[in-house]
């Protein structure tokens, strides 16, 4: 998974030539009240559970039973999940579940009318299974179509909206089911009417569901995918395809711990809820409601930032920086004061965290699915959330429970989980981090202008030849490049002990001065590999600010490699702090932070044309064109 923030070559589908707007804005309005319904009806059921049945099994342990159930259907079904968002349109899978979807609220409707106690919650927990067996089948769906519907290159910035809006249908879900259930027993209404009347409601938006199915763009199914029995059973061929490329299954793997976290906090909360207010039922609901919708608008938050920094390509590098934020915050909710605002604090940095967390992971994973596999990898990413994440979380709370571990406590030990997984995760794609920690300090510092940056190709072999100003000219240039840039560095730097492992992450190409053939061959096999290199023709910093002479190596690995070449000039870094400017580097004061720099990218020189001379001209030709720092 560590080359996967390059600009992917995948199965993929082109973007539509159509636009799909209205599409987008009808799925993710279906995807927010989805999961409004069902997060409501969660919290109504808890309530309801409280207020009849308060000193039975099912009143005591209802929110472990509901995440249970919930959860099931994910595991069962994840096959025939799959298996039918790619054989049918998904537009026509999303109408299904929006009707399936009515059909079990008016089965909640019927359970509660009937007020006939321990029977009546039996029964909403049958109609809830039949939510989630809904839920399980609209997941992959709604996920697989937005590749149809944007193409690659808006994935990030949709999956980013895809996720606030469920966060919005989540929190206000919860947030709305346990402030109203609260209000109307608060006006003297029994438990039964407080859930039962808020589910009448649901079952009126469930036609806006509807609606917004039908106006969706049908997109192509794929009726070659013929059913066969074994289908309902392939649960671990399926398991296959989704680890079938090391790189999604890792993606995959990731996705599994922020939901394993995701539910086990969301059942811990419950008895947070119950330890702030006890014998109280509407106080204890309403008390889950205002958490969940802390860390819900932390999620959104963190899904809108997630999108944004993925808007150009996806970015691995931010996931274990991420969840370093999700540990933080569940090991400060535990060691903080359960009584204040601080726990809110720690919560809502767990959700911010989270929602940045989430978005690049379930990018990359529809990004590098096959078009005809897409909805059945992403069905067994939902086995694995559930019957991990899911299942797992909820069982190892209920485990926590019977030892009497309190729900504060609960927090500590998934984030310790959580360190433990976020450092897990940074060995895997240690360049990833680096390369983004090192490009946000860059970007902190340097206020950095591409120009011409599309010229660079989007695929295949391409060395880049900029001047060289300053020793930070490499991360400047990473800033500027929409592809990973490995840069070549003499090998006497990786003598250096405290700068070997760095190079090292960040994928250099070393060479040697006293082996100029070893040097070329070199360059040039990770050239026609299909990276993207960087070789400063100068072959070393400038003392006056001047372009000094190129050297004539890159003309030799241009012929062997069969590669094109870029000249690209850097303007604004001479007089910064890490340039020889007034002959001192590092001693100087910074002008200004966000100081201007423009990175202008020269015409695609093919290995004839790129002769010292050619590249000396572009070179000056850019200079020439005047400092377009803004």
């Amino acid at each position: 998974m560590s080359d996967s923030s390059a600009s992917v070559a995948n199965n993929s589908i082109p973007s539509p030539t159509q636009p799909a707007t209205g599409s987008v804005w009808a799925v993710l309005l279906v995807q927010a009240l989805n999961a409004f319904g069902d997060n409501l009806v969660k919290l109504l059921i808890i309530g309801v559970a409280l207020g009849v049945a308060a000193d039975t099994a099912i009143g005591k342990e209802m929110q472990v039973y509901l995440a249970i159930v919930f959860s099931l259907p994910y595991i069962l079904f994840a096959p025939i999940a799959g298996y039918l968002s790619d054989r049918f349109s998904k537009q026509k899978i999303i109408l299904w579940t929006q009707v399936s979807q009515l059909f079990c609220y008016l089965g909640f409707i019927a359970a509660l009318w009937s007020r006939a106690g321990e029977t009546s919650l039996w029964w909403c927990l049958v109609f809830f299974f039949g939510l989630a067996v809904q839920a399980a089948i609209f997941s992959p769906a709604k996920s697989g179509i937005m590749k149809e519907l944007v193409g690659s290159d808006g994935l990030g910035r949709v999956n980013g909206l895809l996720q606030m809006f469920m966060m919005v249908g989540i929190l206000s879900g919860i947030g709305a089911g346990g402030e109203i259930y609260k209000q109307l027993r608060d006006r003297g209404f029994d438990a039964w009417d407080a859930g039962l009347y808020p589910i009448i409601g649901c079952a009126v938006l469930a036609l806006f569901q509807i609606v917004a199915s039908l106006v969706t763009r049908r997109t192509p199914g794929y009726p070659e995918l013929h059913y066969r029995h074994s289908i309902w059973w392939e649960h671990l061929h399926q398991l296959g395809g989704a680890f079938r490329q090391r790189s999604i299954g890792l993606a995959v793997s990731g996705m599994v711990f922020f939901w394993f976290m995701s539910y086990s906090v969301g059942t811990i909360m419950v008895g947070l809820g119950k330890d702030l207010h006890p014998g109280s039922d509407a106080n204890a609901t309403a008390e889950v409601s205002r958490m969940s919708a802390i860390i819900g608008v932390g999620v959104m938050l963190g899904g809108l930032l997630g999108g944004w920094i993925c808007r150009k390509k996806i970015e691995l590098g931010v996931v274990p920086v991420a969840g370093l934020g999700i540990a933080g915050g569940l090991i400060a909710a535990w060691l903080l004061p359960l009584q204040g605002p601080s726990v809110y604090v720690a919560l809502g940095v767990v959700g911010l965290a989270g929602g940045i967390f989430l978005v690049p992971l379930s990018s990359f994973v529809q990004d590098r699915a096959a078009a005809d596999e897409r909805a059945r990898i992403l069905s067994s990413a939902n086995l694995l959330d559930c019957l991990i994440g899911g299942v797992g979380g909820n069982v190892l709370v209920w485990i926590m429970i019977k030892l009497g571990v309190s729900s504060q406590a609960q927090l500590g030990v998934i984030g310790i989980i959580s360190l433990a997984a976020a450092f897990y995760i940074s060995r895997i794609v240690p360049k990833d981090m680096v390369r983004f920690l090192c490009l946000l300090i860059v970007r902190s510092i340097y206020r950095v202008k591409p120009v011409d940056a599309s010229r660079v190709p989007a695929t295949g072999g391409v060395l880049l030849l900029p001047n060289h100003v300053s020793y930070v000219d490499a991360l400047v240039l990473s800033a500027a490049c929409e592809r990973p840039v490995r840069f070549v560095i003499w090998d006497v730097l990786y003598r250096v002990w405290w700068m070997n492992g760095f190079l090292r992450i960040f994928g250099t190409v070393p060479i040697s001065a006293t082996r100029a053939k070893d040097a070329i061959r070199t360059v040039t096999e990770a050239l026609q590999e299909g990276e993207v290199v960087c070789l400063f023709p100068e072959g070393s910093l400038t003392r006056t600010g001047e372009l000094g002479e190129l050297q004539k190596g890159f003309e030799l690995i241009l012929r062997q490699a069969r590669t094109p070449a870029v000249p690209v000039w850097l303007d604004g870094l001479w007089g910064s702090i890490f340039s020889w400017k007034d002959g001192r580097v590092f001693t100087k004061w910074p002008k200004k932070l966000r100081y201007p720099v423009v990175v202008k990218f020269g015409p695609v020189l093919e290995p004839r044309e790129a002769t010292t001379d050619r590249v000396l001209t572009e070179l000056k030709t850019m200079r020439d064109g005047g400092n377009e720092a803004p």
